[in-house]
């Protein structure tokens, strides 16, 4: 177990997680986990905003949902024939609804990789724990 510096630049629930990598496994299921996923931003038209050399505008945003189930090594990777995710390496997630750019809850397969636990780059996870309260 790592020891956590008072100090730290990451956010309350980034600082409660566990330290260092995390593989996915059988205690994650029917847990409710949080994906930084990338959004195209949109103005109040619903139009792509694009920057001032033409390049769409982004953004990262925590999407949650929870874990239905864990790859046991014969899920195939998508746009791939014959490829298959690793056991504990992607899971089914019901995901919660994103209001701010329509989209509704749905269901989806993603990859979890054990270098993207508590991290803050897009396609990063970790485990949801509830809505920030400081009293």
């Amino acid at each position: 177990m790592g020891f956590r510096r008072l100090w730290t630049n990451g956010s309350v629930h980034q600082t409660c997680q566990a330290i260092g990598k995390r593989k996915l496994d059988k205690s994650f299921l029917k847990s409710r986990i949080e994906v930084l996923t990338r959004f195209d931003e949109l103005d109040e038209a619903g139009k792509v905003v694009k920057d001032s050399d033409g390049n769409t505008r982004t953004y990262l945003r925590w999407c949650g949902g929870e874990i239905q189930e864990i790859s046991d090594g014969t899920w195939l990777i998508p746009n791939a024939r014959t490829r298959c995710y690793k056991e504990n390496e992607a899971a089914i997630i019901d995901w919660d609804e994103v209001k701010e750019v329509n989209l509704a809850a749905s269901r989806g397969m993603v990859e979890l990789p054990e270098n993207k636990w508590n991290k803050d780059c897009e396609g990063a996870w970790r485990k949801y724990l509830g809505d920030e309260d400081y009293g």
